[in-house]
């Protein structure tokens, strides 16, 4: 965990002259078997995608009440997985469709994982400078082909912060 603070961390402050400290983790968001839609996933999963949003607001509203949003740079960050199950041959279809980054579809449907979480993340601050970085790590964490419920997710971070601090 302190590795991936780590790698997060240095990921968002690259160019940053900001606190590292300014990066937040969320609870990971999870998917059932072959699912990548939000409109999948179960109320526990939707609550916490609306607790993550109100904590961005609460942060905006603690830190940096006197910016107005479209001086504040939200970076978001989506990493989707899946277990070992290889996709089905209906799934296989409709996601190789959707996805032109990967021939393997475990990549491809943890890469729609990902890029599901954006829109439902960013509604909310329209008026920010808003970076997103979705990426799929397909079956990774995986250990052999089996079922595997905790590995179908998409862990979520994210940082806000005034746009006079990042580097141009």
């Amino acid at each position: 965990m302190i590795n991936n603070v780590k790698t997060l961390t240095t990921a968002f402050t690259v160019n940053v002259k900001a606190k590292p400290d300014i990066v937040f983790l969320t609870d990971d968001v999870f998917f059932g078997s072959g699912n990548y839609l939000l409109n999948s996933l179960t109320d526990k999963e939707k609550t916490k995608i609306n607790k993550y949003t109100d904590k961005i607001k609460k942060l905006k509203d603690d830190n940096y009440s006197d910016y107005k949003p479209n001086n504040l740079s939200l970076n978001l960050k989506f990493v989707g997985y899946t277990d070992g199950v290889p996709v089905g041959d209906t799934l296989a279809l409709k996601i190789s469709k959707l996805c032109i980054l990967s021939s393997d579809l475990n990549v491809c449907l943890s890469e729609l994982r990902a890029r599901e979480m954006f829109p439902a993340f960013s509604k909310d601050f329209k008026n920010y400078h808003t970076i997103a970085d979705c990426t799929g790590k397909g079956d990774i964490l995986a250990k052999n082909k089996n079922s595997n419920p905790s590995l179908r997710k998409c862990e979520v971070s994210f940082s806000l912060m005034p746009e006079n601090l990042i580097d141009k």
